[in-house]
Order: C-alpha cells, then structure tokens, then sequence
C-alpha cells in the first residue's frame, strides 16, 4: 500500500489523540514547592508501545519508524504486516484494502517472483493478523 495514504490515516489518528489528551504544563507550582509532573505520552509513543503490546513476538515498531509512517513521505510503499500492525493497535482494522486504502502488491517483487509465490500461497492466501490469529 502507499506510504502516503497510510500517513494521511495515521495523522487523521493523531490529531484526535492529541485532541483527548491534551498536553499537561511541565511543572505546577504549589505553595512555593515546584513539582515536577510527567507529561502526557507523545502519539509516537503511544503508539509504538500499543504495537509491542499486541504483536505475539513483542517486537512492535520503533518510535522513529511510527514518524515515518505517519509523515508518509520517507519511503514509497508500506508492507502489509506494518500497516495492518499499526491499524490493529488503532482500532482501525477495517480499512485495509478500502479505497481509502488500498492493498496492492510489492513493486519492488519482478511478476515472475510474485506469480510464484502467490502459486505457493495457494488460492486462498491466509495472512496473519498481527495477533497470530487466521481469520477463515
């Protein structure tokens, strides 16, 4: 799928993140003591953290690949795993293979190449989801 159409969804997520949790001040000042408070986790990091959650390996996404993805202009093409890891942990399963994004195969793949793994693959191609489960 393109980058840019993932990108364009992520940021849609990433706007509404940011809108529920808005930034907390840094610092509050209490009768002369100033505490120091934790500010609210980044949409980079909430998201990096919610892909480690639900991959079976724990492996996730780094944070610097989550920008990536979501400013979808560093690279071409996403893989399917990728994507489809990054939708689960939004909650946004159902768009794959939309028209809002759609799923086509690795350009980078000669049709010799790709012609022999979808044979391989059988008529039906079981992918799974990020959780390791197959939907039949």
């Amino acid at each position: 799928m393109w980058a840019e159409d993932l990108g364009r969804i992520l940021r849609s997520a990433q706007y509404r993140y940011e809108a529920l949790h808005p930034e907390q001040h840094p610092t509050q000042h209490h009768q002369r003591k100033e505490t120091r408070r934790k500010g609210q986790l980044s949409f980079q990091a909430y998201l990096a953290h919610r892909c480690k959650v639900i991959d079976p390996q724990h492996l996730g996404l780094h944070e610097r690949r989550v920008y990536m993805l979501i400013k979808g202009t560093e690279q071409k093409c996403v893989g399917l795993w990728t994507a489809d890891l990054v939708l689960t942990a939004l909650g946004l399963t159902g768009l794959l293979g939309t028209d809002e994004l759609p799923v086509f195969k690795n350009p980078r793949w000669r049709q010799d190449s790709y012609d022999r793994y979808m044979d391989a693959a059988g008529v039906k191609m079981l992918v799974p989801s990020p959780r390791g489960q197959i939907d039949e």
